[in-house]
């Protein structure tokens, strides 16, 4: 939880040494390196989005039904999307690994007859496997030529990694629940995995990011960066993309214009495939705390699931 509050505090810190200098974060931390960053989503926000996929197609795709996800990703790739990216299904609020596993693969397969190899492919499995049915998974997908497999099993247990690696070729992504550059370490030296899901909120912020993902560039492990938040974790990660040569897609759940009563981005997700660069000082957001009064904050619970047999697994 101390990554979480040294987050805010950083990213806060960085903003004002922005605007204090009259220059946009990514400057100070090297100057920019790209012209825009490709970003990714999942099928939740094309729902949100409604410029996709509609209610019925999402949750035919969650229930892992082939037909529609091969139908979806059809829409995906004629919308002028690269990447294509689902979660492993559950059933309901109970999870089967082995029985998600096999739903799953059907899903890309399916995808793979549909539309080719025209798409690069992700799933996020969500620390829900074990490191023997990770690398099941990983093998059988090995002939898709999947983009990334993010973060097959429990985020406390990193040395499994290693085992997986062992076992298949298939590019691993994993690291949104790691909270500093230690624990990122051994992966990286002992290169297990491809790509690095830093969560700038949980990881200490822009300072520990930047590290995090210049300890990565020497091992060619690109940055992944996990984004489930809103406008000022999407703009903090924007910069760590635009600096750092290494970094790979962005992950945009919630487009910079969710809220422009309460946040006014000075970039914008443009056709939902890329990031545009900002020029404003700061991080490139400009906060109204009035209005954000219209908006209380809720609490959510996320999914609780279990085994056939009522044992609860990792959600």
């Amino acid at each position: 939880m101390i990554g979480f509050a040294i987050a805010g505090i950083d990213i806060a810190l960085w903003d004002i040494k922005g605007k204090a200098l009259g220059v946009p974060v990514y400057e100070l931390l090297g100057g920019r390196c790209r012209d825009y960053v490709e970003a990714f989503t999942n099928p939740a926000y094309l729902n949100r989005s409604q410029t996709v996929a509609d209610d019925e197609l999402i949750q035919q795709v969650e229930a892992s039904d082939p037909e529609a996800t091969a139908e979806l990703a059809q829409r995906i790739q004629d919308k002028g999307f690269k990447y294509f990216r689902i979660g492993l299904p559950a059933q309901g609020d109970g999870l089967d690994p082995r029985l998600s596993v096999r739903q799953c693969i059907r899903q890309f397969r399916a995808v793979c007859d549909k539309v080719g190899d025209d798409l690069e492919l992700m799933v996020d499995l969500h620390t829900r496997l074990s490191p023997d049915e990770a690398i099941w998974f990983c093998r059988e997908v090995e002939p898709l030529n999947m983009y990334a497999v993010e973060d097959p099993i429990r985020s406390e247990h990193m040395q499994g990694y290693g085992r997986i690696r062992a076992q298949t070729t298939v590019p691993i992504a994993a690291g949104e629940q790691w909270a500093n550059k230690w624990e990122f370490r051994e992966p990286f030296e002992k290169e297990w995995i491809d790509f690095a899901r830093i969560d700038i909120c949980i990881a200490g912020g822009i300072s520990e990011a930047k590290k995090i993902a210049a300890m990565a560039e020497p091992h060619f492990i690109k940055t992944l960066m996990h984004n489930p938040l809103g406008a000022i974790c999407t703009a903090a990660s924007l910069h760590i993309d635009i600096a750092c040569d290494n970094a790979g897609p962005q992950e945009v759940l919630f487009s910079p214009d969710i809220l422009p009563e309460v946040m006014q981005c000075d970039f914008q997700l443009e056709d939902g495939t890329r990031l545009t660069i900002p020029t404003a000082p700061g991080i490139g957001v400009t906060f109204d705390a009035e209005a954000a009064e219209d908006y209380p904050a809720e609490m959510t619970e996320p999914p609780h699931y279990h085994r056939p047999d009522g044992t609860y697994t990792n959600y």
